[in-house]
């Protein structure tokens, strides 16, 4: 029995053991947590299925459909209610509001961009926003 102060009760009380898993000696984490590595599986599988990859800035938004998909994944009806209900609650969103203002990144990489035009289009599109006053 635990002697702490702490609530709720240490792990002990609960059957639990820890397990340092850093450890030289200790046991393969895929042994130890394998319903966790089968949930990063499914959500890799999953997100290079549906987007083919998953970029770190909006990692958490692929994250929580992730996790609203699994959790609805036996209850198609109820999944559908859901998603329709949240989209009315949240109302419309446009591509500025889920990917920010790109500017920035545009001005600071507007080097290596041009480098991957080819020089005779490069050129066409120079010529074009001259005539029409606006950039490339």
């Amino acid at each position: 029995m635990c002697h702490c102060p702490r609530s709720p009760p240490c792990t002990e009380d609960r059957g639990h053991q820890a397990i340092n898993l850093s450890a030289v000696d200790a046991p393969h984490a895929h042994k130890v947590l394998p319903w966790v590595h089968r949930l990063f599986s499914n959500f890799k599988r999953w997100s290079y299925g549906t987007y083919h990859g998953v970029r770190d800035k909006h990692f958490d938004i692929y994250a929580n459909e992730f996790v609203l998909r699994r959790n609805r994944r036996r209850h198609f009806q109820t999944n559908v209610d859901t998603s329709l209900g949240l989209g009315q609650r949240i109302g419309r969103s446009t591509w500025r509001d889920i990917v920010g203002d790109t500017r920035e990144w545009k001005t600071a990489h507007e080097d290596q961009i041009l480098d991957m035009v080819r020089p005779e289009r490069l050129d066409r599109a120079k010529d074009y926003a001259v005539e029409h006053g606006c950039g490339i």
